[in-house]
């Protein structure tokens, strides 16, 4: 949980409502759902605190777009909403919601040899690439469309896959409205907590009366 909280704020940092897209992604999370948080990538850059700042600091955010364009072939000014999705303590995947060029995320990754592109239902383009604090680990990056990337461990990114081809159910229908609900407005941050990891309960059991959260 520490980790997500801290990945949470690092996104943030790093940055520094749409009622029917968050509607079509809380409908494709997967059942073991823990946490799940959104930025408002969109409003954030249309601050005014963060208009400022950009003003003030333009070389080194220009540079930054290129450098993460370069990279990715994902361009940050193109993301509206950046989703955190918790599935187990400290792990989950990340959502981004935006306007993509398929095209240019496939030229971009390709030109690493140890990216690998991989076939995936329902995904436009897949690649398994490795993970920097993991030795040996794996990331899965899938673009679902121009509007939807999903990224995280292979096991989550295809439990995630799994509910968008209707091979799984997903979340209850009580826990899709209730957060449908928490996320139908434009605030700039929110976080919603379904229910606390196993890991966690286990070690405060009295943390186990705890059914829901809402930041």
């Amino acid at each position: 949980m520490k980790k997500l909280v801290l990945l949470i704020a690092g996104m943030v940092g790093l940055l520094v409502g749409v009622t029917g897209i968050a509607a079509e992604v809380i409908n494709q999370l997967p059942a073991e759902t823990t946490i799940i948080a959104r930025l408002n990538a969109k409003q954030l850059r249309q601050s005014e605190i963060f208009t400022k700042l950009k003003a003030k600091h333009e070389d080194k955010y220009l540079n930054f777009i290129q450098l993460f364009l370069g990279k990715t072939g994902i361009n940050p000014d193109k993301i509206n909403s950046i989703w955190l999705v918790g599935v187990k303590q400290g792990e989950g995947m990340i959502i981004l919601e935006g306007e993509f060029d398929l095209a240019r995320i496939k030229e971009s990754i390709t030109v690493k040899p140890e990216n690998q592109l991989v076939d995936r239902k329902g995904a436009k383009l897949a690649v398994l690439f490795p993970d920097r604090k993991k030795k040996a680990g794996k990331n899965l990056g899938v673009v679902l469309d121009d509007s939807t990337i999903v990224v995280g461990k292979p096991e989550f990114v295809d439990g995630f896959l799994e509910v968008v081809n209707g091979g799984a159910e997903g979340l209850s229908a009580a826990e899709k409205k209730q957060l449908t609900a928490s996320f139908g407005s434009e605030k700039l941050l929110q976080a919603y907590l379904l229910k606390l990891p196993d890991q966690i309960v286990w070690k405060n059991p009295m943390l186990s009366s705890i059914k829901s959260a809402e930041l």
